[in-house]
């Protein structure tokens, strides 16, 4: 008799049509169900219902929760429908193949399933399609070089980065963090580095010398750590939340995903907002922490053309001296950002949308 608390056939028949008959493993989306030419009714069949927690507790599983009953265990709410390929795998690697992943998995399928039976077709979601979703939690190591590539993009992969954050961040991150891990190995000597995939932030931390990336700009070697900087600075600055610091210790550098300027201000202490009351008050200094070296300066609402007149005289008269600022705005109409671009030279403006 089976220890394992298998799914009941009703259970894996909702489990298919709710990820619309398709594998819930990113990037995979294969049909699992279709037409069979062994007969005119004959129906081939390639899905399979796996389990997100293991349905039995044997010497090689390891998404193990031991709170709960075999009745739980074969709930729809413990499942997952994937190709049987993908399905083999998570089964057999269970180390890899988290909870928190198969569970993101699990929400991005069904909702995309509902997303295409509402247009009709299937077609490729934008990231806005899922931007509530968190990504799951994860965490890798380095402590030499050699892996780098397979790991963090796999990593990427698995929690979903390119469906959530969309195709291009997801791919310009990736090429960061692999670039920022051979440096901190080959010029930082670097004797540990973690990656951490949070719900709403990457972050890279090494223990090698202070590297701060965005001082590439300034030497001329122009290798794949500059391309690299300059590809999610540059293109992705907009969407990208890049930043760095140094703790004394090690090397923290986080990337999110940002819409609007709370996004920022909840990301990073580095940020000034201007009150309307206090734009334009004479004795006014703005501060920031000293670790501070890029600032995020966000306008107030409804930013006007004399605002933008003027802002030569808030940079110079009220904020702190020596620091690189990036100016945040909602809704900025496209002649105020001409005036400040014509006032202000090599300005870094983000412009959301209200």
């Amino acid at each position: 008799m089976s220890n394992r608390a298998n799914f009941l056939e009703p259970t894996k028949q909702a489990l298919a049509k709710r990820a619309g008959n398709s594998c819930s493993f990113p990037g995979c989306d294969a049909i699992t169900e279709g037409p069979s030419s062994e007969s005119d009714s004959s129906v081939s069949k390639t899905g399979m219902a796996c389990h997100i927690y293991a349905a039995a507790n044997g010497p090689s599983a390891r998404r193990v929760n031991l709170q709960l009953s075999d009745a739980q265990l074969s709930e729809i709410s413990n499942g997952i429908w994937m190709c049987y390929s993908h399905g083999k795998l998570i089964d057999t690697d269970e180390a890899t193949y988290t909870v928190e992943q198969l569970k993101t998995w699990k929400v991005i399928s069904e909702l995309r399933a509902r997303l295409w039976q509402q247009l009709g077709k299937r077609i490729e979601l934008p990231p806005e399609s899922f931007k509530c979703i968190p990504l799951p939690e994860t965490k890798i190591g380095f402590e030499s070089l050699g892996q780098e590539n397979i790991l963090i993009g796999e990593a990427i992969s698995r929690a979903c980065v390119s469906q959530v954050w969309g195709k291009p961040e997801s791919q310009a991150i990736r090429d960061t963090l692999i670039e920022l891990t051979r440096n901190a190995f080959g010029h930082g000597k670097a004797s540990c580095l973690s990656i951490q995939i949070k719900p709403k932030s990457i972050v890279l931390t090494d223990d090698g010398t202070k590297y701060d990336p965005i001082k590439i700009f300034t030497e001329n070697h122009q290798g794949g750590g500059f391309h690299s900087i300059d590809e999610l600075v540059n293109n992705h600055a907009g969407s990208v939340y890049f930043s760095f610091h140094n703790d004394g210790n090690k090397n923290n550098y986080i990337f999110s995903i940002v819409s609007s300027p709370n996004d920022i201000k909840e990301l990073t202490p580095c940020h000034i907002e201007i009150p309307r009351e206090y734009y334009w008050e004479e004795g006014v200094k703005f501060e920031v922490a000293e670790f501070c070296d890029t600032v995020y300066v966000i306008f107030p609402d409804f930013f006007a053309l004399s605002d933008a007149l003027k802002l030569p005289v808030l940079i110079e008269e009220h904020l702190p001296k020596g620091k690189d600022y990036v100016f945040v705005g909602v809704d900025l109409s496209q002649r105020a950002i001409e005036i400040i671009e014509s006032r202000v030279e090599n300005i870094k403006i983000l412009n959301y949308r209200d």
